[in-house]
């Protein structure tokens, strides 16, 4: 899964931050992806599998979960996270989300269609 997959979001995750799609549109396209790899499997956070299998995750639920475009770095990191480094990689990709103030994203947002807030 990991190669196609990452590769896919990693494209995706360009065309969003070179504003080649909207914010809709990326939820709509990584929906569909996430349909196309219909994987419920649980990964080890060892497993390079799981970092794709997160983005999506996060991804297709990118409404909610308050993703903008300002994101984007952080998850082709993770995205490029190296085999044998996936803890890091974990690591790393937390330490970003916990730094990020939701109280002031959904401020910021509230008013923007493609969120729910």
């Amino acid at each position: 899964m990991k190669e196609s997959l990452t590769n896919s979001l990693k494209n995706l995750l360009i065309q969003w931050q070179n504003d080649q799609l909207t914010t809709g549109e990326v939820h709509r396209r990584a929906e569909e992806l996430a349909e196309e790899i219909n994987n419920e499997k649980e990964y080890s956070r060892t497993e390079p599998d799981s970092i794709p299998a997160e983005v999506i995750q996060q991804l297709e639920i990118l409404n909610h979960q308050l993703l903008i475009k300002k994101d984007i770095p952080a998850m082709l990191e993770f995205l490029n996270t190296q085999p044998g480094n996936e803890a890091k990689g974990w690591l790393v990709w937390e330490t970003y989300w916990k730094s990020i103030n939701f109280n002031e994203r959904k401020r910021l947002l509230a008013n923007d269609p493609d969120y729910i807030i």
